[in-house]
């Protein structure tokens, strides 16, 4: 079954109370961006949700934004009114890593009915349908989650992906970041690069066989770990090695900012 839906779908869905609706419109330059666009507009019955908030400093997953372990998520998840057996659906701008990031979140506590708005916001609007300014009336729900532990790894994990070559790692960010030509970064050793926006043509997903052609150096039954910087943006190719048919991913979620922090 696809991660995505397209906006008729959820026109048609906007009645039905087991579909939540999230808006993860975000800007890593501005802080108020997520919400503000929302209360601008947002599709009828979209619930904002702040990625940037959904962090955990004391996690020993590490990095810019660690992860938060698996009851703190489901009680994030749960005060949007999500439950175990909730459908929900997530958008953001277009099509973005946030929205690819706060569905990596609901697969990482065991969510199954999660997917992601194909065109996101750009797209309902675009298509003439309802947009709304008042915020949600919110019911909060009780989740029960059922990790996915397998799925995230941390830096003494990617030191053994490297040390056994067990796993292709691919990094999310551009070419130059990964490369160090901009004067820091570069990359894990041993690391790949498939810069996210490869999957897309503009601001507008590229067709499923586009997008398998660009992959194809990697089998499908290979072993592999995404990440970026730090753990949104590696995501997004998390999100498409799933549609295409890989089984055998895993992300990183401290990405690089973990690794090339002090162990100090």
């Amino acid at each position: 079954m696809s991660n995505f839906v397209d906006t008729a779908w959820l026109k048609d869905s906007l009645e039905n109370e087991d579909v939540i609706i999230l808006d993860a419109r975000y800007s890593p330059t501005d802080a108020d961006y997520g919400f503000s666009h929302y209360i601008k507009g947002h599709i009828p019955n979209a619930r904002h949700v702040d990625i940037s908030a959904i962090t955990d400093e004391q996690s020993d997953y590490g990095g810019a934004k660690p992860l938060p372990y698996p009851d703190q998520l489901a009680g994030i998840f749960g005060s949007l009114g999500i439950h175990e057996q909730s459908t929900v659906v997530i958008y953001d701008d277009y099509i973005k890593p946030e929205s690819a990031r706060i569905w990596w979140l609901l697969k990482f506590i065991g969510h199954e009915k999660v997917f992601v708005l194909n065109g996101g916001f750009a797209q309902w609007k675009a298509d003439g349908y309802p947009i709304v300014q008042e915020e949600t009336i919110v019911q909060a729900k009780e989740y029960i989650p059922s990790p996915r532990w397998e799925i995230a790894l941390k830096k003494d994990d990617i030191a053994g992906v490297i040390e056994q070559q067990s796993a292709h790692l691919i990094d999310a960010r551009n070419e130059k970041v990964y490369a160090g030509t901009l004067g820091k970064s570069g990359h894990i050793p041993t690391a790949g690069n498939y810069f996210w926006r490869r999957h897309l043509n503009g601001n507008q997903l590229k067709l499923k066989d586009d997008i398998q052609v660009g992959i194809q150096h990697y089998k499908i039954s290979d072993s592999i770990v995404h990440y970026c910087g730090s753990g949104i943006s590696a995501c997004f190719n998390y999100l498409l090695f799933d549609e295409i048919g890989y089984q055998n991913i895993k992300l990183y979620p401290g990405s690089f900012t973990d690794w090339s922090a002090s162990s100090d």
